[in-house]
C-alpha cells in the first residue's frame, strides 16, 4: 500500500470516528423502534470497520508496482481494463434505468431487476444464482425498510 493509500485511509478512519461520535449524540431507539440515531450509527460503524479491515489487510505495504511501457504492455491487460471500462458503464446504466423505472414499477421490482441484472448480466453468474439472491435481497430490504421501520415505498401498479 503506497504510503497516499495509507494517509487516506488514515483520515477516513478519522471521519467514521467523527461520525461515530456525532451519531452517539442522537437518540439511538424511541420504545424499541429505531430514532433518528439509529442508521448514522449502523453506517458510521460499518464505515469504521471497512476503513480497519482494508487498512489492516494489506500485506503489501510500502510496495510499488512499475507501469509498463506502451510498447511493452500486454495485449490481454489492455483487453481486462477494455472489460473493467465496460463494466462500470453497464452498472451505472443500470443504475440510470433503475432510477427512472423506481417510482414507475415501485421498488420492490426496481431493485429486484437491478440486482438480477447486476449479477446475471455484470457478473456472468446462473439465472438461478442470480434469481435467488435478487428475489431473497429485495425481500430482506422489504421487510426491514416496509415493514420494520415504517418507511412508506414506492408501489407500482402490483402493489408492492
Amino acid at each position: 500500500m503506497a504510503k497516499g493509500e495509507k494517509i487516506f485511509l488514515i483520515a477516513m478512519a478519522l471521519v467514521a470516528m467523527l461520525w461515530v461520535a456525532g451519531a452517539s449524540q442522537l437518540t439511538f431507539t424511541d420504545d424499541s423502534i429505531p430514532a433518528s440515531g439509529f442508521v448514522p450509527m449502523i453506517f458510521a460503524v460499518v464505515f469504521l470497520g471497512l476503513v480497519v479491515a482494508i487498512l489492516f489487510s494489506s500485506k503489501r505495504i510500502g510496495t510499488v508496482v512499475p507501469t509498463a511501457k506502451a510498447s511493452e504492455r500486454d495485449p490481454k491487460t489492455d483487453l481486462e481494463q477494455r472489460d473493467g471500462r465496460n463494466k462500470i458503464l453497464k452498472i451505472l446504466g443500470g443504475l440510470v434505468v433503475t432510477i427512472g423505472i423506481f417510482e414507475i414499477v415501485g421498488a420492490s421490482l426496481a431493485i429486484f431487476s437491478l440486482l438480477f441484472f447486476l449479477i446475471k448480466i455484470v457478473e456472468h453468474r446462473s439465472s438461478l444464482q442470480a434469481l435467488l439472491v435478487s428475489a431473497i435481497t429485495t425481500l430482506i430490504l422489504h421487510l426491514l425498510f416496509k415493514t420494520w421501520l415504517g418507511i412508506p415505498l414506492p408501489t407500482g401498479p402490483w402493489g408492492f
